[in-house]
């Protein structure tokens, strides 16, 4: 018979995560740990903090990755979540805005089909409050007051996501190809204040190239029914369309498409140096009548609205999980 030896760098099952992101005006620190082989029972056990601008959000989160012997994972997931939410004018000035306090928790199951075919579905429970805190602008601060806060909000919301292909990581480095899907939705006859339904799907491509590069490109598109202002769409800085203000487009649909080329300077067991130029571009539907305070204007989700082109760098340790700064 034959004989498999399977040789690791690190024995340890305690992975910590730090992740530094600077770009559209905001800055997000993400902190945390998890553990995948709890009391040495292969239970994942995590928690994670971040910071958005002033806001801090807590989760914790447990899993088991194989229930009963299948590919199958079970889960949950709790904690709080703040952010302010800006609507920004056409001279890219905030309008209005509030800060939202999620309060939730969540169950959710993970199948893989097979390794090209994955499906998660999750049960989400929320209570969700508003208000001016962390705003620091007055006049933003009166334009809201004119339009009133939005009424507290509870919600239940199953959702269900698929994915084809697959993603695979080499180090720092991705490759493969997928397409996922996802819907969610609400119904005001059971638990949820407000009805509505959102879908979206995202289209990603990872190639490895010579000389330690790395091509990503992701093009995503989605639509909800809802009109709550705090359910809408976000596009600008961050993770969207870089060098615009961060959530600068809000709409009822959005499409989105980015482009990065990324080549390591520095390459070694303990840090890797990326430098990253990248394309982005998106379009952003209507703004709801609900959430159109004056001087806001509506949106053509057809158009382009934002296009960026830029460069960054992206500092990585390999061996702590999710350990990235990244400066655009």
């Amino acid at each position: 018979g034959s004989r498999l030896v399977v040789e690791v760098d690190e024995r340890w099952t305690l992975l910590p995560m730090f992740q530094l992101s600077q770009g559209g005006g905001t800055r997000r620190i993400i902190a945390g740990f998890s553990d995948i082989n709890m009391f040495g029972r292969y239970l994942e056990l995590g928690a994670k903090y971040q910071r958005l601008g002033e806001t801090n959000s807590f989760y914790g989160w447990v899993r088991k990755p194989q229930f009963l012997g299948y590919r199958l994972a079970v889960g949950a997931l709790g904690g709080t979540q703040n952010s302010t939410l800006f609507f920004f004018d056409d001279q890219a000035a905030a309008n209005n805005g509030f800060l939202l306090t999620r309060n939730l928790a969540e169950v959710f199951v993970d199948k893989e089909w097979t390794w090209w075919l994955y499906s998660q579905l999750t049960l989400r429970y929320g209570r969700e409050s508003f208000s001016l805190q962390y705003i620091g602008d007055d006049d933003v601060e009166d334009r809201q007051r004119d339009v009133g806060l939005p009424e507290k909000q509870e919600i239940l919301t199953p959702s269900l996501s698929l994915q084809l292909g697959r993603i695979d990581e080499h180090n720092y480095r991705f490759d493969g190809k997928s397409i996922s899907a996802s819907w969610t939705g609400a119904t005001d006859a059971v638990v949820s204040d407000k009805g509505f339904q959102t879908v979206q799907s995202t289209v990603s491509y990872y190639e490895l190239l010579p000389w330690k590069g790395n091509l990503a490109t992701q093009f995503g598109a989605g639509y909800t029914t809802a009109d709550s202002p705090n359910r809408l769409f976000f596009l600008g800085g961050l993770d969207s369309v870089r060098g615009f203000q961060y959530n600068q487009f809000a709409g009822d649909s959005y499409w989105l498409f980015n482009a990065e080329y990324r080549i390591a300077s520095i390459d070694n067991p303990y840090v890797v140096l990326q430098h990253t130029a990248f394309v982005d571009a998106g379009g952003i539907g209507a703004l709801p009548e609900e959430a159109r305070a004056p001087g806001l204007s509506s949106n053509n989700f057809w158009g382009l609205k934002a296009a960026s082109t830029g460069v960054g760098v992206r500092l990585i340790v390999p061996k702590v999980r999710t350990f990235i700064v990244r400066f655009y």
